[in-house]
């Protein structure tokens, strides 16, 4: 187990080191005070389904695989740096007070990439017209009209009798 271990601690320093670097910047005044993250290429169908599913943990989730994150202040700009192991890279900006996000076409980032401790070649600018995909959190992507937080009613009475059941044979336990 030891070796295990060892072998992938040392394949995920390795990684880590290998890692390339982008810096980026958003900039667009409607997205003022919302949320800003940069994902590579081959997270977009994930992406994509956890915005269309929504859910308390979107946030954290979407956290937890975005390769860089900020919000965005007042005027709309946005600043960060991605550790990025792709040349391709999309940008996703989120409000969930509003139940809305856009997002952009994935972008080759190859010219702003960098590997510490050299210095960025410049920072990759995204705009507002770069962001051509947006929706409702939460919508299903189903696209038949069906909302992600409504049940259809067999799926309700069957969590109705089920949750009957429990309730009856805690009662006589």
């Amino acid at each position: 187990m030891k070796k295990i271990m060892f072998t992938l601690a040392v394949a995920m320093i390795a990684t880590m080191t290998q890692a390339a670097y982008v810096s980026w910047k958003v900039t667009n005044a409607s997205y003022a005070n919302k949320n800003v993250m940069a994902f590579n290429e081959s997270q977009m169908s994930a992406v994509t389904a956890l915005l269309t599913a929504g859910g308390e943990s979107m946030v954290s989730d979407l956290t937890a695989a975005s390769q860089g994150s900020a919000t965005a202040n007042g005027r709309g700009v946005a600043s960060g740096t991605a550790t990025s192991a792709e040349s391709s890279m999309f940008f996703v900006v989120f409000d969930t007070t509003a139940n809305t996000y856009a997002m952009t076409a994935a972008q080759d980032v190859s010219g702003s990439m960098y590997t510490p401790p050299q210095s960025t070649p410049g920072t990759f600018n995204v705009t507002a017209a770069q962001f051509t995909t947006s929706g409702t959190i939460g919508s299903g992507g189903g696209g038949g009209g069906e909302s992600g937080g409504t049940p259809e009613p067999t799926s309700g009475m069957l969590l109705l009798v089920g949750s009957a059941m429990l309730a009856l044979r805690r009662r006589r336990a």
